[in-house]
């Protein structure tokens, strides 16, 4: 019998690091996923490899910085070329599977300009290429479901819920040709010259009006718990579970949003552009402290909901036995700016878009541990092939952080990058670097700036400090390394 664990890699989409019970967030319940935390190993710095769906979820798959394999936009595609940790999974005899947003492979129809076709049971070619046996996607919560033909828009149709989530996506829009909160932000338009209407943050964020079993992550979280219903003794097995929220746009079922409509939630980190790029203040949203909070609260209903689908999959795994032999990751494939900096959304390298909660629990992983050790994103991909016990893919930028899993060691990088196509990033404990494409350079000092408020880059040529330099030269190092791998 193979004795090794199973794992379960749970992964929601667009999380602010903070926003969890067990990283302070008092007024929010997430017990289960505090559980997770207080049984393992809690990191607090770990950083994305791109605040930005697509490229941050290649990069985890093949365990390279985004632009080693060319995957820097949200248009991007995982080269079916690149080896991923699910390929050595499935060829270590580990029975692979996931459901909900993959998203390694946006030529999908459901995407403007996409032309691969999934199956109505969430199954393409390319996941099975990918090292999936047993894959499930899910449309993107955004626009995803309108689709009969595919998983979720499927349920939807079955139910008669389809006209009414249509309806309600369609009213979420603030003003004719604006189509979702991402979209509003992505850049498109300069948002101080064209604001948005007043109170729009309502109208984008309110409740759905479906019942909880129609809400996506909901139905994510059903399917995940098919998959474990599944399971056999003997044959270990992985399974990513990808849940669409609480990325926008923050449309909890009401009875989740009753739990949170007067929650203490915190304010926002200022909108202060003095010393930011233009391409940031271009995408400037609202200072309406108010609304801000609005929103956060519906945000941290959708968590709230998710947390109950994870409790769910924890007394599964504790009826069938195996809880206690199976290796438990939660994390995110990016944060969310959620009003800070009167921002939205993400592709921003501030903390709140590019940190992400990070904990892990199971056989062999210490319990109650917290660590400020720094991490980045890709290093999931080479741990958990050492928690499998099969040999890592190759030429890759991840380092394992089981050696921290295990309380073998306290430190792990001194650096982490962080990319997207019109900046490069790099983040220590005290200080991050940013170099913006055709703009100004950005450098924080973490320790008496948190917030990130104030730019201290000299930004005329030849006249950097020796920070700076530092910075540039260790940047410039790890952008080099590894050579082009697409």
């Amino acid at each position: 019998m193979d004795t090794r664990p199973n794992i379960l890699l749970i992964v929601t989409d667009q999380h602010h690091h903070a926003f969890l019970g067990y990283r302070g967030a008092h007024w929010l319940s997430t017990p289960n996923i505090d559980r997770i935390a207080k049984q393992g190993t809690v990191f607090t710095h770990c950083c994305v490899n791109s605040p930005v769906c697509g490229p941050s979820r290649t990069s985890l798959a093949a365990g390279k910085r985004p632009h080693r394999i060319g995957c820097l936009t949200n248009a991007d595609t995982l080269p079916l070329s690149q080896r991923t940790f699910y390929q050595q999974l499935r060829d270590g005899n580990y029975w692979t599977g996931f459901t909900g947003k993959l998203d390694i492979a946006k030529n999908d129809i459901d995407f403007p300009g996409g032309s691969r076709h999934k199956r109505i049971d969430g199954q393409s070619p390319e996941h099975f290429a990918y090292g999936f046996c047993q894959p499930r996607e899910i449309g993107g919560g955004m626009a995803g479901g309108a689709n009969p033909n595919n998983l979720y828009g499927k349920h939807l149709h079955d139910h008669g819920w389809m006209d009414t989530w249509n309806e309600d996506r369609r009213t979420r829009n603030p003003e004719p040709g604006l189509t979702a909160v991402s979209n509003f932000s992505g850049g498109r338009l300069d948002l101080r010259t064209h604001p948005m209407p007043e109170g729009w943050v309502t109208q984008a964020c309110r409740d759905s009006p479906l019942p909880k079993e129609a809400h996506i992550d909901h139905f994510c979280g059903e399917c995940a718990l098919d998959l474990i219903d599944q399971t056999v003794p003997g044959q270990p097995w992985f399974f990513q579970v990808n849940f669409l929220g609480p990325h926008d746009p923050f449309d909890p079922p009401t009875e989740y949003a009753e739990r949170y409509r007067n929650a203490d939630v915190p304010d926002p980190i200022p909108a202060e552009y003095a010393g930011k790029p233009e391409w940031v203040a271009r995408r400037h949203m609202t200072d309406d402290v108010e609304q801000i909070k609005f929103s956060r609260r519906q945000y941290s209903a959708c968590i709230n909901m998710i947390d109950d689908k994870i409790g769910h999959m924890l007394d599964l795994l504790e009826r069938k036995g195996q809880l206690d032999h199976t290796i438990i990751i939660f994390t995110a494939d990016h944060g969310e700016m959620l009003g800070d900096m009167g921002l939205y959304i993400k592709h921003v390298g501030y903390d709140s878009s590019l940190r992400v909660p990070l904990a892990v629990c199971g056989p062999g992983i210490q319990q109650g541990v917290t660590t400020d050790a720094l991490v980045e994103w890709v290093d999931l991909n080479p741990t958990i092939c050492e928690l499998a016990g099969v040999e890592p893919v190759q030429n890759i930028d991840g380092r394992s952080i089981a050696p921290i899993l295990r309380g073998e060691a306290n430190e792990h990088r001194n650096c982490c990058v962080f990319s997207e196509h019109n900046y490069h990033g790099l983040r220590t404990h005290d200080h991050k670097l940013i170099v913006n494409e055709n703009d100004i350079t950005e450098m924080y000092d973490l320790q008496a700036d948190p917030q990130e408020l104030n730019n201290i880059a000299n930004n005329e040529f030849g006249k950097d400090g020796d920070k700076q330099i530092e910075l540039t030269r260790m940047l410039k190092k790890q952008m080099s390394a590894g050579g082009w791998n697409r």
